[in-house]
C-alpha cells in the first residue's frame, strides 16, 4: 500500500466522524489476490473518493444513474481540496429503498463512463444531518431534493399552523395528528403559549392565603371558588398540566414545597416560565389560591431562635387575602337509647283490636317456632325416639291385609257354610 493510501484514513477522520461508523465493513481497495468482504446494506449513504479532479458535476450525474433504480429523496456532492492530497470528492444520499451491495466496487466512479476506474470508501451514514454539514462546509457542492432539515422545518411549520387552529384533541379527532406526534404537537404547543404570553403585558395575580389544619375544607372551597382551574401536586418542582388556566392551587404549600426566591416569583407580577416534562409553558393565573397549615409568618421562622424570617414582608406584600379555617367539631357518637321500663311493659288494653290481633299472631308464630325448636333440639338428644315411617307402613299392611293360606280358608267357608246350616236343620 503506498505512503498515500496510508494517510487516506488520517484525512478523512471529519468526514468520517460526521458519517459515523459503518454498519459492516469499512471498504478498502482489494490488493493483488487479498478478497476483502463487503457489504453495505442502508438508506443513507456517505461516500468518499479520495485524490480525484473529476468534477462535481460529473460524479453527480454517475450517481444519479447507479442510484436511480433505488429512488434518490436527496442527493449531495461536494469537492474539497485537501492540502496534501489535493481534490477529493465527497457524496450524500438519502434513498427510498435500502441498497445492498456485497461488491467493494458498486460505487465507482469513471473517468470515460466505461471504465470505473475511480475507487472510494462508502459506507452508511447514521448521523445524516452531520454528514450534510460536513459536505457544506464550503461553497463548492451541489444537492438535489429537499435535505432533512428542510423537511423537518416544513414538518413543524404545517404543525404549528394546524395548533393555531384547532386544539389538540380536535386534530387527533379530524385524523390530521397522529399520536405519534402528540408529544411535538404539546411541546410546539407550549411553545405557541409562550409566545402569546410574553407578547402580552402581565397584571399582578390575586393571591388568597388559606390556612388552617388538615381536614378543615381548605382545598374544597378553592376548588369551588374556581372555575378552569389548574392544582399543584406534591411539590413545585414540575407543572405539568399547567396550559394557561387563569386559576391556578398551590395546594398544601410547605416551607420545602419550593425555594423561597421561586415562590415570590410565582407570586408575582412578572414573566416567569414553569418548567413541564419535556419544556417549559408561561406562567399566566390571575388567580392564585394557596393552601397552608398556617399564617406566613409563622410557617417561614427561624427554628433555632423562633425569630420570623426578615423577608416575610416581601411574601405578605403579595398576598391580597387570608382566610382562616377551623377543622369542624367532631359529631358525638350517637347512643342507642334503650326503652324505659313503662315503655317496655306490653298494654292490651291500650291496642286497638286489629293491633291487638297482630301481636298475638306474632306472639303465637314466636311460641311455635320456640317449640319446633325445642322438638328438634330433643330428637337430635335423643330424648324423642325417631319412628321410622316406613316400618309402622309395613305393619298396617300386614294387619290389613291376610296371608293367602288364611283367604283360601275364608273363601272355604263361606262355601262350606250354608251346606252346614242345611244339614244342622234337618237333624
Amino acid at each position: 500500500m503506498s505512503e498515500n493510501r496510508k494517510n487516506e484514513g488520517a484525512n478523512d477522520k471529519p468526514a468520517a466522524a460526521a458519517a459515523n461508523k459503518p454498519t459492516r465493513a469499512v471498504v478498502k481497495k482489494p490488493t493483488g489476490d487479498v478478497v476483502v468482504q463487503f457489504r453495505l446494506n442502508a438508506k443513507n449513504l456517505f461516500c468518499t473518493w479520495p485524490q480525484t479532479a473529476l468534477p462535481k458535476e460529473n460524479a453527480f450525474k454517475q450517481l444519479k444513474t447507479i442510484l436511480g433504480v433505488y429512488g434518490i429523496k436527496y442527493l449531495l456532492v461536494c469537492q474539497e481540496r485537501h492540502e496534501e492530497e489535493g481534490l477529493h470528492l465527497h457524496a450524500v444520499a438519502i434513498l427510498d429503498k435500502k441498497v445492498n451491495f456485497k461488491d467493494c466496487r458498486c460505487l465507482d466512479l469513471s473517468t470515460d463512463w466505461i471504465s470505473r476506474d475511480i475507487h472510494g470508501q462508502y459506507q452508511a451514514a447514521r448521523a445524516i444531518r452531520d454528514a450534510i454539514a460536513y459536505c457544506k462546509k464550503k461553497d463548492n457542492w451541489l444537492e438535489e431534493g429537499e435535505s432533512p432539515a428542510i423537511q423537518a422545518k416544513k414538518k413543524g411549520k404545517a404543525l404549528k399552523d394546524l395548533l393555531l387552529a384547532k386544539t389538540i384533541e380536535e386534530a387527533i379527532d379530524d385524523g390530521e395528528l397522529s399520536p405519534y406526534h402528540i408529544k411535538m404537537a404539546t411541546i410546539l404547543k407550549q411553545t405557541i403559549a409562550l409566545e402569546r404570553s410574553e407578547s402580552q403585558q402581565r397584571q399582578k395575580p390575586t393571591v388568597n392565603w388559606f390556612w388552617g389544619p388538615t381536614g378543615s375544607g381548605k382545598t374544597r372551597k378553592a376548588v369551588e371558588l374556581s372555575g378552569d382551574y389548574w392544582m399543584s401536586n406534591e411539590n413545585l418542582k414540575w407543572f405539568d398540566g399547567y396550559n394557561g388556566q387563569k386559576v391556578a392551587i398551590l395546594d398544601d404549600l410547605r416551607v420545602d414545597s419550593c425555594p423561597w426566591g421561586f415562590l415570590l416569583r410565582l407570586l408575582d407580577r412578572y414573566k416567569l416560565r414553569v418548567p413541564v416534562k419535556g419544556g417549559y409553558v408561561a406562567w399566566t393565573p390571575d388567580i392564585i389560591i394557596v393552601t397552608a397549615p398556617a399564617l406566613p409568618e409563622t410557617m417561614f421562622v427561624n427554628h433555632t431562635n423562633g425569630e420570623v424570617w426578615d423577608k416575610i414582608e416581601q411574601l405578605k406584600r403579595r398576598i391580597d387575602v387570608t382566610e382562616e379555617f377551623e377543622k369542624p367539631p367532631e359529631k358525638p357518637e350517637e347512643k342507642e337509647e334503650k326503652p324505659t321500663k313503662e315503655e317496655a311493659t306490653w298494654d292490651e288494653e291500650s291496642l286497638s283490636p286489629r293491633r291487638r290481633k297482630m301481636e298475638l299472631e306474632e306472639l303465637e308464630d314466636d311460641a311455635c317456632s320456640w317449640i319446633a325448636g325445642r322438638i328438634a333440639m330433643m330428637i337430635e338428644d335423643g330424648e324423642i325416639p325417631l319412628k321410622d315411617p316406613e316400618e309402622k307402613e309395613e305393619k298396617q299392611e300386614k294387619i290389613e291385609k291376610p296371608s293367602m293360606a288364611e283367604a283360601k280358608k275364608t273363601e272355604e267357608d263361606k262355601f262350606i257354610e250354608p251346606f252346614k246350616l242345611a244339614k244342622k236343620s234337618e237333624d
